[in-house]
């Protein structure tokens, strides 16, 4: 019996060490081989882009100039390219003629436009935003290639300012709107209606959807409403204040704007600061006499 046992115990043996090779080889037929490694670098959790407030991919991206482009919205524009991927959009209606100015920092796209001549109002928000200013004229053709733009050494310049963000909005709400008509120069009306699956805002005019490239259309994470006098926007330097609504998540928020040479800044009834949703912000201007409407 003792010899019985040995024996199988030493059977046992083989057999373990027959199974304990046998998986390493089937192993290295399923797994491919690689001949090297490399290592893509992940967003820094503290880097974080000061016009949106979304995590950029590290803090010299976050510190680099923005681009502004002078485009044009005359007659208002069912196609505006590239306006997808801008931070901070104003739309300007001040007056008879409808204008935009697009600040590019985030993301750069590729083609942009359509682009206008610069005015001095736009040099104004450039020097705002310190974002180097590009028109029809810079560029010498309709769209410009932000991302050509932004990597130019002529860029220079130091990042924008940073504006306030939040997970959720501050502020006191007086309630929300689901859409909001803006009317626009040449009896036009530029339409933002609320889009819940996306949490942003929808463009459209005059009941059209405004497009971007590919189709898409053009969406915000925050509209505001500023009302300016015609003859002080902006002046020599962005500085001012006046009446202002803010809408973002849906809510509505009444107060006011100010700045003293910086972005806007936005506060409720209170006078407490209004901090943004983190995404996009489309800025419509309009005189202080215009109506808007909400549903």
């Amino acid at each position: 019996m003792r010899g019985a046992c040995v024996t199988a115990a030493a059977v046992a043996g083989l057999l373990l060490a027959l199974s304990a090779c046998a998986p390493a080889a089937r192993l290295d037929a399923r797994w491919p081989r690689a001949d090297g490694e490399r290592t893509v670098a992940g967003p820094s959790s503290d880097a974080l882009w000061p016009l949106t407030g979304k995590p950029a991919l590290d803090d010299s991206a976050a510190a680099s100039p923005a681009v502004m482009l002078a485009v044009s919205d005359t007659p208002a524009a069912a196609s505006l390219p590239g306006l997808d991927s801008a931070d901070v959009v104003f739309e300007i209606t001040v007056g008879t003629s409808d204008v935009i100015a697009a600040v590019f920092h985030s993301s750069l796209p590729a083609a942009a436009g359509p682009l206008r001549d610069p005015t001095g109002p736009d040099a104004t928000l450039a020097a705002a935003y310190r974002a180097k200013l590009v028109g029809r004229g810079q560029a010498g053709k309709a769209l410009a290639d932000v991302a050509a733009l932004a990597a130019a050494p002529a860029t220079g310049g130091a990042p924008p300012s940073v504006v306030a963000f939040a997970s959720k909005p501050t502020g006191a709400s007086i309630g929300s709107a689901s859409q909001i008509d803006i009317p626009l120069a040449g009896g036009s009306t530029a339409e933002w209606r609320y889009d819940a699956g996306s949490g942003g805002y929808q463009r459209f005019v005059d009941a059209k959807p405004a497009l971007a490239a590919g189709g898409r259309v053009i969406r915000t994470t925050n509209v505001i409403v500023m009302w300016v006098p015609p003859a002080a926007w902006p002046g020599a330097v962005m500085a001012g204040s006046g009446r202002a609504s803010v809408f973002c998540g849906a809510g509505k928020y009444v107060g006011s704007w100010e700045t003293s040479g910086g972005p806007p800044v936005f506060r409720d009834r209170d006078g407490a600061p209004i901090a943004l949703l983190p995404g996009s912000t489309w800025i419509e201007v309009i005189g202080t006499a215009t109506n808007i409407v909400l549903r």
